[in-house]
């Protein structure tokens, strides 16, 4: 390799490299799409504290997944008359205490597309709740959720209890969520439902 070649081959290694790393600081915006650039932006907004009381956030259960739905083509959607394509960007984080043994999972959702519809879904499939002083909606016996006034779409609490076995693995059980536990508390008082209960 001759010297002009090898100056060449390292000034690409360095521009290449520098772009790559003001990237990922967020100082340029080299290799966006629109789309990354929405998820980029969501996953600025959906944060998670480390603690809250005395409930700590588990890294390995993170995450931001897109997911779609035509409700047309869903069983259970379709014989409540319920149509359309839904999109969610949903950011999810699990809370463990440790000492009580319980756990809740958090999901923020924004509504990419079908909005009206998802909410129609969620209504459909859920029964009211109350949690302090506010409406919110029971998914399953483990779950509630609620639509918060800012920011997120729709905000989902699960909660349970969970054992580790003698190889480390968690399992997980769930019962009937509260809402009286310092995550969901956290939540509900940051992102508050929409409506308050008529008196």
């Amino acid at each position: 390799m001759t010297k002009k070649v090898f100056i060449v081959v390292a000034l690409i290694v360095v521009i290449v490299g520098g772009a790559v790393y003001a990237e990922n600081i967020g100082l340029i915006d080299v290799f966006s799409s629109a789309d990354t650039n929405s998820a980029k932006n969501f996953a600025k907004i959906a944060v998670f504290p480390e603690s809250i009381g005395s409930y700590v956030r588990t890294e390995s259960f993170v995450s931001v997944q897109d997911e779609c739905i035509d409700l047309s083509k869903s069983a259970d959607s379709s014989t409540m008359g319920l149509s359309g394509n839904v999109c969610t960007r949903i950011a999810t984080a699990m809370y463990k205490d440790d000492i009580a043994k319980k756990s809740v999972f958090v999901h923020l959702a924004k509504v990419t597309q079908g909005k009206e519809s998802y909410v129609s879904y969620m209504r459909a499939f859920s029964k009211p709740a109350n949690i302090n002083q506010y409406n919110v909606i029971r998914i399953e016996n483990h779950e509630l959720g609620w639509f918060p006034q800012e920011v997120f779409d729709v905000l989902i609490t699960q909660e349970g209890e969970f054992k580790l076995n003698s190889s480390g693995n968690m399992s997980l059980t769930y019962g009937t969520a509260t809402g009286q536990n310092a995550v969901t508390q956290y939540f509900i008082n940051k992102y508050p439902p929409t409506t308050l209960p008529r008196l």
